[in-house]
Formats: C-alpha cells, structure tokens, sequence
C-alpha cells in the first residue's frame, strides 16, 4: 500500500481503499495459501518471498562474482531506499553469505547515505557529489558530443544553467543551429517533481520558486493560512529546498528552470504572484513604523525594500527600471553597502526574469 500511493497519478486511486480491511483480507489469504498449497516451500515462497528469494538471487551472483566482476547499479535511491536500504545492508552483514570482493554495488540518489547506518562501511566506500558543471566541462562534454559551434554551445550553456541532466537532454537533440536548440525546463521541472503526485504540491513546488527567500508566512501569503504549515513543511523535506542563515531557498539550477516553467506556461499567473509579494513586503516595511533618516541604516528595512525592489522588476521591469534606478541614486548618498545590495538586486533580477535591458 506505501509503494502503491508513490506511483505518480495512478497512486491516487489507493486512498480509496479500506488498509484495514485490507490487511484483514491479507491474513485471510495467508491462511487460504497455507490451505491450498500443501508444499511448505511454496507457502514460504508466497509468504515471505524476500527472505526465499534474496539467498537465490545472491547464490547466481556470487556464483558469477567467482569468475568476473559485477556492478549492482540502484538508481533513485531518495525514493527506493525506503525499501532497499536495510535489505541492501543486511546482504552486506553477510545475513545471506560472505559477499564477494568482486560485487561492486553503486547507489545514486539526491540524497546522500544515512551515515550512522552506514558508518560501518566507510572504509569500503567513495561518494561522488554530483554538482552542475562548470563550464570548461560543459562545453568539453558538448565537444565530445560534436558541439563545437560558439553560439550553439552558448545556447545551451545558458537554457541548461550547467545541469549535466539538462545539458545531455539538449545536447542528445543534435542541434545545427541556435533557433533548434528547444526551451528544456518542461523537461527538468517534470524531473524535479517526478515523484510528486499531490496537485496542491506540485503547484505550492513551482509558486514558491519565486520568492527570493522563504518562510511560513511567505507560503502562507501564496498559498492561505489554512494550508501554510502542512505545504512548508513539506518543502523544507524536498531535496532541492535547502535551509539559510535568513530562512530557506532552492538550489539555484532548480529555481532558474521552475521560474523559466512557471513564466512560460503562465505570464498571468507569474505577474500576480510577483505584485502579490511586493505588496507584501511593502507592508512588512511600513509596519517597522521608522524615521525617514533611520530607515536605510535598518537591516530589517533594508531587507523588505529588496524585495520590494526585486518583485517590481521582476512583475514589470519596463515600468519599474527608472524608479528602481533613482532608488539606487538616493541610496549610494546616503549608504554606499546598501547601495551595492540594491545594484547586484536589480542584476539578479534581470538575469532571472532575463530581461538584458535590467541587466544592462
């Protein structure tokens, strides 16, 4: 029933049914198997197949092990390794046989090891973090691909933001020119939510993208009160939401293509979330209730007025620029470090909202 409900959509169809009634039927056909197949081995067999089965499946492996090597490849562990994780520890305590120097087991997941239950083995392992690549390794692996042209590989470096996942996708399309290089963040945002099946989740994944910064009451102000604190926590559990010293954000590859989704599949729906947070912001700023002279010298101020600033240009960067620009004026007189805040705000904004003339 647990594995059943993590199937993306079709999973949805197991909340209807009774797991008590279930389980009840479970027993019934425990004692039905026990009746019918009079072979105890096959009792067995269908009442506890890991335990018949594991020793089977490692005996032909071991047996293999013997004469050359083999690699046990288990991929999407941050999902699979709810089931296979102490079954893939056990096999190593040697509960089923001395396991073969040979065998050459690879995990890959998003998230790393548990190191307390793996502790025992760190001897026996070597971790790979796998981040973006820099560029010198995009641009050699686009090479070894048969990219060579220089707008192309530009191209593809910036719609790819360095994601090796992203970076193969385009590459794989062989491309001749710029113009076929096709907008991949459908792709990686699929990708991203792959396992997650809950529409509400999947919305709460793509709106909270947009803020700079997140917190409770962020979500609360894009998603309601009523279902803040059930949606933020489970943000803070996903693997691409990680926690700052000013509260939590995404990892920048994840943000940049779920704000490329979310401007190209709904404008309307970008420019309201956007206006919606500077409104708020503007309202955390006033109710600081400062003096004129003292407001900018405030971290508290100074942090709402970013944001302030980031959501206008990001909402609509033609209207807001000049303001933004006489704003950065104002503040270079009085506080040359907020100023600086504010001028790299403002490019942030551009790149992200990719509007050259912001960035410029």
């Amino acid at each position: 029933m647990r594995l059943a409900r993590r199937v993306p959509v079709g999973g949805a169809v197991f909340d209807f049914v009774d797991e008590d009634a279930l389980a009840t039927q479970a027993g019934e056909w425990a004692s039905y198997v026990a009746k019918k197949v009079t072979n105890k081995d096959e009792v067995r067999l269908v009442q506890e197949p890991e335990e018949v089965l594991t020793p089977l499946f490692l005996r032909d492996i071991f047996k293999i092990a013997e004469k050359t090597a083999v690699v046990l490849f288990f991929d999407t562990y941050e999902r699979t390794g709810e089931f296979l994780d102490n079954w893939l520890r056990e096999i190593l305590e040697g509960r089923y046989g001395e396991v073969s120097l040979n065998i050459l087991i690879t995990i890959a997941g998003r998230d790393e090891l548990d190191k307390n239950h793996w502790a025992p083995y760190e001897g026996l392992m070597i971790r790979f973090p796998l981040e973006p690549f820099t560029e010198e390794e995009a641009q050699q692996y686009l090479t070894r691909k048969g990219i060579t042209n220089n707008q192309l590989v530009e191209t593809i470096l910036r719609l790819s933001g360095n994601l090796p996942l992203l970076v193969g996708m385009l590459a794989d399309a062989h491309p001749n020119d710029p113009n076929q290089v096709f907008e991949p963040s459908s792709n990686a945002v699929e990708r991203f939510l792959k396992w997650v099946d809950d529409p509400k989740r999947r919305q709460v994944a793509l709106d909270a993208a947009i803020p700079r910064c997140l917190n409770r009451d962020v979500i609360a102000k894009l998603r309601g009160e009523q279902e803040a604190d059930e949606l933020f926590t489970w943000l803070k559990e996903t693997s691409f939401v990680n926690e700052r010293t000013d509260g939590w954000a995404y990892h920048d590859v994840v943000k940049t293509q779920m704000l490329r989704h979310k401007r190209l599949s709904s404008p309307q729906g970008w420019a309201e979330i956007h206006g919606k947070l500077a409104e708020y912001y503007d309202s955390l700023r006033n109710d600081l209730q400062l003096e004129e002279e003292k407001k900018q010298r405030d971290p508290s101020w100074q942090s709402h007025t970013l944001n302030v600033l980031y959501h206008k240009l990001y909402q609509s960067p033609q209207r807001s620029l000049s303001l933004a620009l006489h704003e950065f004026l104002a503040a270079l007189k009085n506080q040359r470090k907020f100023a600086q805040q504010w001028a790299q705000t403002m490019f942030q904004a551009g790149k992200d909202v990719d509007s050259a003339e912001v960035q410029r």
